[in-house]
């Protein structure tokens, strides 16, 4: 059997008895087994890479940690409803300094959201995370459309 397939075993078996997977718990497993892979080697963060590609429910929790999505403790929390869903029906008495505060309060919500999509570094951050911002976006995007709608029914 090939190094990284006996890799890809103990990875498998520490996925499936504890449903986390640390490149040191795997080092560790493997020299219990007699299988000695050097401090600086990649096989197994190239393997692990590899076991991702082929299975979407192994998440990266953090740098080296991974977990099955179905043994996770917790998923990531919902997002509160956007105002723009809330029932047309209410309406609140409105003065025109009033809605100018508003709007300007709400644009800054906006930029902020924007800026924070922009910056965000993909490549650095938990697949939790991620999951967030991609929501985050559908959010914005299902608001952007109803915003059009509705603006486009006033003129």
């Amino acid at each position: 059997m090939s190094l990284r397939s006996q890799v890809v075993q103990v990875s498998q078996e520490l996925l499936d008895t504890t449903g986390e997977l640390t490149f040191e718990k795997v080092r560790m497993r493997l020299e219990s087994q007699g299988i000695t892979i050097p401090e600086k080697s990649s096989i197994i963060r190239s393997t692990v890479y590899q076991m991702r590609k082929r299975n979407p429910d192994i998440l990266l929790v953090q740098k080296g940690v991974y977990r099955l999505a179905q043994k996770q403790e917790k998923k990531p929390a919902a997002l509160p409803e956007p105002p723009f869903r809330e029932q047309a029906s209410w309406k609140a008495p409105v003065q025109p300094d009033s809605a100018s505060k508003s709007i300007t309060q709400i644009e800054q919500q906006l930029m902020e959201l924007f800026s924070q999509l922009e910056n965000f570094k993909w490549l650095e951050h938990t697949d939790e995370e991620i999951l967030e911002m991609k929501h985050t976006w559908r959010l914005l995007k299902a608001l952007y459309a109803a915003m059009g709608k509705r603006i486009r029914r006033l003129e």
